[in-house]
């Protein structure tokens, strides 16, 4: 029997195939296309380089800011919302599901936010907020696109499917956003701050010139100890998330409505954790720490793997997080 993660697999490898292969890459670069072994790829933003980055972890010649298997940074069909200062400190980059192919849904802390289709490099939407400090990005299920930012203090929810550059969004107020979660099963969207998770309902009317209806709170955790940084699902078909903070990480089941223990805690609790991640193929792993050699202080040009151990570096890059590239959402 096919399992969805055969079939998510079976697609990504034929969208990874696809970007190998067009020619003339809108707004992104990529590398000669090498063989595809077993395993998910690796997405990366990366400060150094201004860029994002897909790697792939078990071919050396692709983990190279020279030679990555794919690459994105604005081309001058953005120019418009200027990144020369909107596109830097590269913060947050995903692998989504878009109708038909794979996309990489990205933002920078200075304010530029992205929806890139990856056979091409085609912005599919983009948005700038100039001075909020964007820290992560969520495709929701109607194609809408939830936007956090840490100084501002929000999480806002933009209604992406009505045009490239709608610009019409909720907002929801939550001191030091810094991750972001859609559960696609529950409908909602949760939303980590300094303090709290909070888990928000969304009135997703894009078909209306209104644009987005609501974006409100049905329920507030307190976190367990303060800074709360990064947030993802902790595998398929799981009821538990992945939780950062400045100290520690966590894990939180949605099912019990409270953080438990999890059996890699031994080997994955730390400080200071930018970004952790499951791998929906293999179980793996993947976590991404600031490194003190690293000339960018939050940044780091090695992340870590968890089952079984190991590491991949990147040489030159000032990787901010890194995530597994695998498909979030259906691409039918």
């Amino acid at each position: 029997m096919m399992t969805t993660a055969h079939v998510g697999r079976r697609r990504f490898l034929a969208a990874v195939a696809a970007a190998a292969a067009a020619p003339g890459l809108v707004g992104a670069t990529r590398a000669v296309r090498v063989s595809d072994p077993p395993g998910s790829r690796i997405i990366a933003a990366d400060q150094a380089s201004r860029r994002v980055l897909l790697l792939d972890p078990a071919a050396v010649a692709t983990r190279s800011l020279l030679a990555p298997r794919w690459s994105w940074a604005p081309g001058d069909g953005l120019a418009d919302l200027r990144p020369d200062l909107t596109w830097r400190n590269v913060s947050d980059a995903k692998w989504v599901g878009l109708p038909g192919s794979a996309g990489v849904l990205c933002c920078a802390s200075e304010g530029l936010a992205a929806l890139v289709a990856l056979a091409d490099g085609a912005v599919r939407w983009a948005v700038a907020v100039p001075h909020a400090n964007l820290h992560s990005v969520e495709l929701l299920s109607d194609g809408s696109v939830a936007v956090c930012a840490s100084t501002a203090g929000w999480v806002r929810v933009y209604a992406a499917a009505l045009g490239p550059r709608c610009g019409q969004y909720t907002e929801f107020a939550l001191p030091g956003a810094h991750g972001l979660h859609w559960d696609q099963r529950g409908g909602v969207l949760w939303a980590l701050g300094d303090h709290d998770l909070v888990a928000l309902t969304v009135g997703l009317t894009v078909g209306d010139v209104r644009g987005l209806a609501s974006l409100a709170a049905t329920a507030r955790y307190p976190l367990p100890d303060p800074g709360g940084h990064d947030l993802a699902a902790a595998g398929p078909g799981s009821d538990r998330l992945w939780v950062t903070t400045n100290a520690h990480v966590h894990q939180f089941s949605t099912s019990q409505a409270v953080f438990v223990p999890y059996p890699e805690h031994g080997l994955v609790d730390r400080p200071q954790v930018k970004s952790v991640g499951t791998d929906p193929v293999t179980g793996r792993i993947l976590l991404a720490t600031p490194a003190a050699d690293n000339p960018c202080t939050w940044c780091t040009s090695t992340v870590e793997l968890v089952g079984p151990a190991g590491q991949e570096t990147v040489q030159g890059s000032s990787l901010y997080k890194a995530r597994w590239a695998v498909p979030a959402h259906s691409t039918a």
